[in-house]
């Protein structure tokens, strides 16, 4: 009877640790729960990086910002989206100038990373000044607000065409009192290829038009017209 009992107490604990361990497994994650938390371990992980490459930009554009200032201590920023924002600045007089658009992209004929605040002069040419804020602005469309830009877009020429139609209306704004719509035509066209030259001709067709109608964008403001003409024809360009 003593062996039997024992017997019997051992296939019981036997019993018992199997039903034990298929608790424990029961208890477990299953495969489905165990990918699933590594996909939103995965996702927090991208979010910080993303965070950290934010701020890191941040950081980046608020020195460089700072140096363009003629009392750097006194920069104020607001609205910082990555390497663009918002910054207020004291100057020589010690008075605050107001809250303007800044971004750090890449500038100029050798494309170097750098500062730029909107309205910003770089020359005591005011026609190259206006140039190079109408970069600015197209810069901040794709890289400051997210503008919606087509897959097929090709920023370069759109860029180049809206500088073209910039440079065009400005011309033919300064000048159409002494000189005819043909003579603007041939100064503006020579030695262009015949693609830029269709181009220009339509933006002078077009200019001339608003011009005869009296359009009102034009008479409003015509020194910022060609800059908002230039804005108005690259959005276009980037989002057909």
């Amino acid at each position: 009877k003593a062996k039997k009992s024992n017997f019997v107490f051992i296939i019981l604990k036997k019993i018992i640790c199997i039903f034990v361990v298929v608790g424990l497994i029961g208890c477990g994650k299953n495969q489905k729960e165990i990918l699933l938390e590594e996909q939103v371990q995965k996702q927090l992980l991208e979010r910080e990086k993303l965070n950290s490459e934010k701020l890191k930009k941040e950081q980046e554009a608020q020195t460089m910002v700072k140096e363009l200032s003629v009392d750097p201590e006194s920069v104020k920023f607001q609205k910082m989206n990555g390497s663009c924002g918002e910054m207020n600045t004291k100057n020589k007089f010690g008075a605050y100038v107001g809250y303007r658009r800044f971004m750090v992209s890449n500038f100029g004929e050798k494309n170097e990373r750098q500062a730029f605040v909107a309205g910003m002069s770089v020359s005591e040419d005011s026609t190259l000044d206006k140039l190079v804020n109408l970069t600015f602005e197209q810069k901040w469309l794709v890289e400051c607000e997210n503008f919606k830009v087509s897959e097929n877009a090709n920023l370069t020429q759109c860029a180049k065409e809206s500088q073209t139609a910039f440079v065009t209306s400005n011309f033919y704004l300064k000048h159409k009192s002494d000189a005819t719509i043909g003579d603007i035509r041939n100064v503006l066209t020579k030695n262009k290829d015949e693609r830029e030259k269709q181009y220009i001709i339509n933006i002078l067709n077009e200019i001339s038009n608003l011009d005869k109608n009296g359009h009102v964008q034009i008479f409003a403001n015509p020194t910022e017209f060609p800059t908002n003409y230039g804005i108005d024809k690259y959005k276009i360009c980037i989002s057909k």
